[in-house]
Order: structure tokens, then sequence, then C-alpha cells
């Protein structure tokens, strides 16, 4: 399979279209969970996947993972949409290496329909978590036709962030993806 990977930046304002309000506002959101709560009180996860499988060639390079040990030490990848019943805000991919699979296993295998963050990330205080990248997706790219997988109507590009978490030095990468140009205010 050949990946068309994203371009990966730390600055949101080198994006390219710029995303317009209230967008850009939800791309520096640290929690969105919370922050989505708080205008929909329906909000809930969707599983859409979680397996041993090979990750992204731009997630393996973020979380130094060696490929050519592979496939002994393939992640768990999990991946999820957020929203309420008739609306979709995010789709995401979370890409936990196998030794931080591997000491948390009960956790992972048990999340099912839960939130990653407000279950096993945000009430440590030895998680930490890196600063944002973001991305404009394209219809070529790998993560954007995932995405429109997810998406009532297919737009021109989506937006996106990721960041690592350490918990408390072993790393997991999450990346969203902004399934629409706009996001409730």
């Amino acid at each position: 399979m050949a990946f068309i990977l994203p371009f990966w930046q730390t600055d949101y304002h080198a994006l390219i279209p710029a995303p317009l309000e209230p967008l850009s506002h939800w791309l520096n959101t640290p929690i969105l969970s919370h922050a989505l709560r708080k205008i929909d009180p329906n909000l809930r996860l969707k599983l859409i996947a979680q397996a041993i499988n090979s990750p992204h060639p731009d997630e393996a390079q973020k979380l130094n993972l060696d490929l050519s040990v592979l496939p002994l030490t393939l992640p768990l990848i999990r991946q999820v949409c957020i929203g309420s019943a008739d609306y979709t805000y995010l789709y995401c991919r979370v890409v936990i290496p196998t030794p931080l699979y591997q000491q948390e296993q009960e956790t992972f295998d048990g999340l099912g329909d839960r939130f990653i963050g407000e279950t096993l990330l945000y009430h440590q205080p030895n998680v930490r978590r890196s600063l944002f990248e973001y991305a404009v997706l394209k219809p070529e790219q790998t993560l954007y036709q995932e995405a429109l997988q997810h998406a009532i109507t297919p737009p021109s590009q989506f937006y996106a962030r990721r960041s690592l978490f350490y918990l408390p030095i072993l790393p997991l990468l999450i990346t969203e993806v902004f399934i629409h140009a706009f996001m409730p205010s």
C-alpha cells in the first residue's frame, strides 16, 4: 500500500489554506472531549477498530518505531469517531507502541467506547503531552481517505492535529482529524 503522507507543522498559522474560526480555536483546545461536552452533552465515542496493526510511516517515525523488526513489534492501533447521534466531529487514530500496550494491556483492552484521555491520560499527574502538530489533509492522502469514510459530504480538505502523550516515559500518538470544515461554536 502506497502512503501519501501529510506535511505536519508546529504552527497552525502556517497551514494553507488557513483554518477559519471557530475551527482554529478547536485546533488549539487542549482537551477536546471536555470542551465538546460543554456544547454537546450527548457527546459519545464510537469505536471503529482496535487491533495490532501496521502504523502509517509518519506515525512510526514520530514514535521512533523500528520497522525493521516488524511484525514482532507492531503497535496497537485504535480508530474512533467522536460526535453525537447526528453529527461526527472527529475521526481519531491512537498508536500505542508494544511496550506501552504490554504495560497497560488490561486498560487498553477494556476501553471499548470510552475516551482514552478521560480513562487513562488526564487524571494521572505523571502524564505529559507534547506540543501539537497540524496538517491540512488533501484527498490523495491516506489519512484523508480514512477520515472521509466517516464524513457526510466530502470536503476539499480536512484539518488535523496530533500530539504525543508520555506515560510517564513511554509514548503514544493521538491524531485527531476534524471531519467537517466547521465545528460547533
